[in-house]
């Protein structure tokens, strides 16, 4: 029999809640141009640098994002888009101002938009001045720079009138100035004119299916941009506007990062894993076979100051026809494992007909989430450079747990250039035409997912992002496969263990996938561990599912 609960109980717990405080809230405005401003999806990959900025922010803070493309100082009040943001102002609030691209547009095509300098100080003390009305808090910020460099590969100055000019006026009213016009033209500079193009809205035809046409526009950002951009106003604002800075996330943990090599997870300690309930698992050994040329530790780009290496497994027999390469990425969370797993598997694919590569890439032990992405991006644009010498036509990725992950998001991104990154072989493109998932999860959040569960010990995604899921979600489901599902997807082949988590959002993928017409594949190996790849009896028929996949969609 249940123990009966006083009334008065519930009634003091019901006038706590009521009586609780709520956490304020702080409320930062972005009012600006194009380059600030938030795109719908159907604009992708064009992003302002508003939208990833909202990402690094705890849960006291509501950024809301009121810049539009195309306004002026000018135009932004005479359509009224400033009163109701004065009038829903309350002290504490921040009001982040960055206009200038168009108030300097002196084309009569943008007459309407031009405001001469003396004028847009003026519009700019407005939007001072009424903000201070209210006790909120206005910090400036020039203009983001254009991509414009000279003939000696030097950046040139895009705003100088305009920057000049809010320089002078936050002197003035003693309001920060988040000089942006000139960190990015120092980020723009350190990259160099080619790498620089990397972060704009640079499409070739059909690249992406949102601009047909292609663009070649050297204002406006990529997602990966506009990441890049944000990141010099958030070291703006810790330099600044500290009251700020002590809200901001984006100081991502780099605990995990100890420079030393983490061994935990090997085929040796798997196998002594497994073999109590699978006592009769061997392990697949390398075969080193005269009909299979390899080639080790060839460098194919740049990590950091690391060298980033890869290893070759081809046929010894020459053939007439053009053969299919196959990337495998070794798992271990991000965090572990090395590329020497897989070479039994790249040996005996390699026996099959196949150029295999097995890739190193960075893990958290080395570097924070992009920066593996941006090395596998590598890996593939370097293995298109060498098709010739390989006689290669056909690319497809794999791999197995995190390397699987990796494998299904380099597929999920055929054409987005904003994941390419600057770890080598630019000008290459990175567009895989299969892709060989062996137990990688398509979604970090998601109701199968086992990532970031922090409770007992950090979670190898944890250390991958530098933040758990809690503190900064939107790059969770940035890094995830299923995110970027879409019409441009590579078909996929599934190879699965019997443990359902290490496939979370696999459905979900295949009917975005379906949408679209793209083929997919799951296989199911029932009664295994996540590791059986690297186990006999599994082997064989990892190979053979494999060869029949690619045989099917390899055209």
């Amino acid at each position: 029999m249940l123990n009966r609960v006083p009334i008065s109980f519930f009634f003091a717990f019901f006038l706590a809640l009521l009586l609780q405080k709520p956490i304020a809230k702080t409320r930062i405005y972005l009012i600006g141009d194009s380059t600030m401003c938030y795109y719908e999806p159907t604009r992708t990959p064009l992003t302002g640098w508003g939208m990833p900025f909202a990402n690094f922010f705890d849960s006291t803070v509501v950024i809301d994002n009121r810049a539009r493309g195309g306004r002026s100082t000018r135009t932004f009040l005479s359509e009224g888009r400033w009163q109701p943001i004065a009038d829903s102002l309350n002290e504490g609030d921040y009001v982040l101002i960055q206009f200038g691209h168009n108030d300097e547009a002196k084309e009569e095509k943008y007459k309407d938009r031009y405001t001469p300098v003396p004028d847009y100080k003026t519009n700019l003390i407005k939007f001072i001045t009424e903000a201070r009305t209210k006790k909120a808090i206005p910090v400036l910020i020039t203009p983001v720079s254009r991509m414009r460099f000279d003939k000696e590969g030097i950046q040139q100055e895009t705003h100088k009138d305009y920057s000049a000019a809010i320089m002078e006026v936050g002197a003035q009213y003693q309001v920060p100035v988040l000089d942006l016009d000139k960190r990015s033209r120092e980020l723009f500079q350190q990259l160099g004119p080619e790498r620089t193009k990397l972060l704009f809205m640079q499409l070739d035809s059909v690249e992406h299916p949102n601009y047909p046409g292609g663009q070649k526009d050297n204002t406006h950002f990529n997602d990966y941009g506009a990441r890049r951009i944000a990141e010099l106003v958030l070291s703006e604002i810790k330099e600044k506007v500290p009251a700020l800075s002590s809200k901001i996330v984006i100081a991502a943990s780099k605990a995990g990062i100890t420079r030393t090599r983490d061994t935990s997870f090997t085929i040796q300690s798997e196998f002594i894993k497994n073999s109590k309930k699978y006592p009769s698992i061997k392990i697949v050994a390398e075969t080193h076979s005269d009909s299979v040329v390899e080639e080790k530790n060839i460098v194919y780009g740049r990590g950091d100051e690391k060298k980033l290496l890869l290893d070759a497994f081809y046929p010894a027999y020459k053939s007439s026809r053009k053969r299919t390469a196959i990337i495998f990425l070794f798992g271990g969370g991000w965090r572990s494992g090395d590329r020497s797993l897989h070479y039994p598997l790249a040996e005996r694919l390699a026996a099959k007909g196949y150029v295999c590569f097995t890739p190193d890439y960075r893990v958290s032990t080395e570097a924070l989430y992009p920066a593996g992405i941006y090395d596998v991006k590598a890996a593939i644009r370097w293995v298109r450079k060498s098709a010739g010498k390989y006689g290669i036509d056909k690319i497809v990725i794999g791999g197995h747990s995190a390397g699987g992950e990796l494998a299904a998001f380099m597929g999920s991104t055929n054409g987005d250039k904003n994941f390419e990154g600057d770890s080598g072989n630019e000008g290459y493109s990175s567009k895989v035409d299969a892709v060989i998932d062996i137990d990688g999860t398509l979604a970090f959040i998601h109701p199968e997912s086992g990532e970031g569960d922090d409770s007992k010990k950090i979670s190898a995604a944890t250390y991958w992002f530098g933040y758990n899921k809690t503190q900064n979600p939107g790059i969770w489901n940035q890094a995830s496969p299923l995110t970027h599902a879409g019409p441009c997807s590579a078909p996929i082949l599934f190879l699965n263990s019997s443990i359902p988590r290490m496939h979370a959002g696999r459905d979900d993928y295949i009917k975005i996938l379906d949408q679209y017409h793209i083929y997919s594949r799951v296989r199911t190996f029932e009664d295994t561990p996540h590791s059986f790849l690297f186990f006999e009896p599994w082997f064989e028929r990892v190979i053979t599912e494999i060869d029949d996949f690619l045989k099917t969609v390899i055209k």
